[in-house]
Parts: structure tokens; C-alpha cells; sequence
């Protein structure tokens, strides 16, 4: 038994090591220059603005749904838009910004729905690519428990690196694949892509109404209520607002959302603004459910100028 113990240890060991290997030092030419690397522009930006600032946290329904030049000159207040891949999770992306936020800050968390309904919340293998093929200094956001429990997607991800043609991170879950167009240049220097400006609108299939009992991930509804907590006596304001969301696919996942609503209020959150008013007509998105064209993303930050301009 003793043996069997030790021989199991040093396997364990072993198998780390080589996994740490894969990860550390043999990269992902498949990502190279592509969106994820506009996280690095992002977080130059967020460490280099003084306070206060708007900040904005959440997936591409924020890299794809903005107009932050136009917040930005009516508010009179500089914005950079964090949002990028909901594949990072809940967790990452408050963790990734915390440290920045300082008193007189607005931070606007705009989550994408799925994230309060699985274990999105600690992130995808989008997110380890990030972590070991982008920015190592990346990985200084993760807690230790979040490490350990994102160790079995690191596992994998770094055993992939092995099989290249199989190697795929960039899938947004909407059958859009950002490597395919949109690389670190199509963003604009607030972090908002622009490339699809001028883009036509794509056949977008809405989400279809789940036949099975939708249940909320409390984990993720508890980690926003202690972010919002932790900025709030920094002295920021949190405000967490929905996702843009094609209006058909709202229509069939209005119990989801209303469960979502129902989770938020039992921490004492809530949508500082309507889901309804986030749900706009189908031709007002570009290439997926939660990514708005040009026309849609002015509408949706003049909502939120409407909203924030009076809050200070």
C-alpha cells in the first residue's frame, strides 16, 4: 500500500511537471496576434487612467456592444471597456480589474446571461490560453483555489498543444470564431472592436427555449455581491447591467432571466437598467445573439449615458 502511495505521488508530480511544460513553454501559434491579445491594450489603458474612471467588466457582448469615444465625450469621464470573451469567466473578470479600481470610480458589470447558469463563472480554455499563450502576468489574478480549480482545463489545454490541428480556443459559443476576423487590431484604443462597423449583419440563429429546469449558479451571484461590496468601500459605484441580447432569443429565455433576476435579488443586486430595455430588434445584431452592430451599439450607449449622467 505504502509503495503504491509513493508510486502514485511521484506520477502525480511527474504529470504536473510535463503539463506545466506544455503550458509554460511550447506556445499557441494558432492565437498569435489574434483578439486575445488586445487584453494586454486593455490593461495598459485601465493602469493608466487616473480616477475617476469608467470601467466596464464583461464578455465580447461589451467588446462588440460599444461606443465608448461617445460615453466618454458625454460624460466627460475616460472609459475602457475590459469586455472581451465571456469564455473567461465571471470570477476572472472582476479579479482582473479589482485591484484597479479606485474612490470616484463607476464600474458597469455587464455579464453575459450563461454566466449565472453554469461553472462559466471560473472560466474556459479561452481563459488558460490567455493565462500561459498571451500574458503570463495574467495568471498574478487567480487566487489559489481559483488555480486549482481551473487545473483539469489547464491539464487539457496543455496536453492539446501536442495535437496542433486540434488545438481550438477561440470558439465563442455562437459559432463565431473571433481568430477568423477579428485580431488585436480590430479593437479601437477604449477596447471596443470596430472592424464590424461597416460589416454587414450574419444569419444569426436565436437561442432556443430549454426544454430542461434552468438553476442558477449561486457561485456566480455571490462573487458579484462580494465584488460589488469590496469596490464599494474602496469608494467606487458598481452598477450591473444586462446584456444586449437579440430580442427573439430574449422572448425564449425570459424564465431564465427572471430566475437570473430573482437570484440577483435574494444578495440584494439587481439590473441597474431593464433586461427589456437591452433587447433589441434581431437586425440590430452583427454575428451572434449578444454582438450589436453599429446602429445598435450607439442606441445601447446612449441608454447607458442616459442612465449614468446623473449619477455624478
Amino acid at each position: 500500500m505504502r509503495q503504491f502511495l509513493i508510486e502514485t505521488v511521484l506520477f502525480a508530480i511527474l504529470l504536473t511537471v510535463f503539463v506545466a511544460v506544455l503550458l509554460w513553454f511550447v506556445p499557441n501559434n494558432k492565437i498569435k496576434n489574434n483578439s486575445l491579445f488586445s487584453s494586454i491594450d486593455k490593461h495598459h489603458r485601465l493602469d493608466s487612467l487616473a480616477s475617476p474612471k469608467i470601467v466596464f467588466v464583461g464578455g465580447s457582448n461589451l467588446a462588440f456592444g460599444l461606443n465608448s469615444q461617445l460615453i466618454e465625450d458625454s460624460l466627460k469621464l475616460p472609459v475602457v471597456n475590459m469586455g472581451l470573451h465571456a469564455g473567461f469567466g465571471l470570477k476572472y473578470m472582476l479579479s482582473e480589474v479589482g485591484s484597479s479600481i479606485n474612490k470616484g470610480d463607476i464600474v458597469i458589470v455587464t455579464p453575459e446571461y450563461q454566466q449565472f447558469l453554469d461553472n462559466i463563472y471560473l472560466g474556459e480554455k479561452v481563459l488558460i490560453a490567455l493565462l500561459f499563450d498571451v500574458d503570463k502576468h495574467n495568471l498574478s489574478f487567480l487566487s489559489f483555489s481559483h488555480f486549482v480549480k481551473l487545473f483539469p482545463q489547464m491539464t487539457k489545454y496543455g496536453v492539446s498543444k501536442l495535437f496542433y490541428k486540434k488545438l481550438d480556443v477561440m470558439d465563442d459559443g455562437g459559432g463565431n470564431e473571433f481568430v477568423r476576423n477579428f485580431n488585436r487590431n480590430a479593437f479601437n484604443k477604449y477596447g471596443d472592436i470596430v472592424l464590424h462597423w461597416n460589416y454587414p449583419n450574419e444569419l444569426i440563429n436565436p437561442i432556443a427555449q430549454s426544454d430542461k429546469e434552468v438553476k442558477v449558479n449561486l457561485k456566480s451571484v455571490e462573487i458579484l455581491a462580494k465584488f460589488k461590496t469590496d469596490m464599494e468601500s474602496r469608494g467606487a459605484r458598481v452598477f450591473i447591467m444586462p446584456p444586449s441580447l437579440q430580442n427573439s432569443s430574449y422572448k425564449n429565455l425570459a424564465s431564465t432571466v427572471s430566475k437570473i433576476e430573482d437570484s440577483l435579488h435574494s444578495h440584494n443586486l439587481y439590473f441597474s437598467i431593464k433586461t427589456s430595455e437591452f433587447a433589441y430588434p434581431d437586425s440590430l445584431f452583427f454575428n451572434t445573439v449578444y454582438h450589436l452592430n453599429k446602429e445598435g451599439l450607439d442606441m445601447r450607449s446612449g441608454k447607458i449615458i442616459e442612465f449614468l449622467k446623473d449619477k455624478f
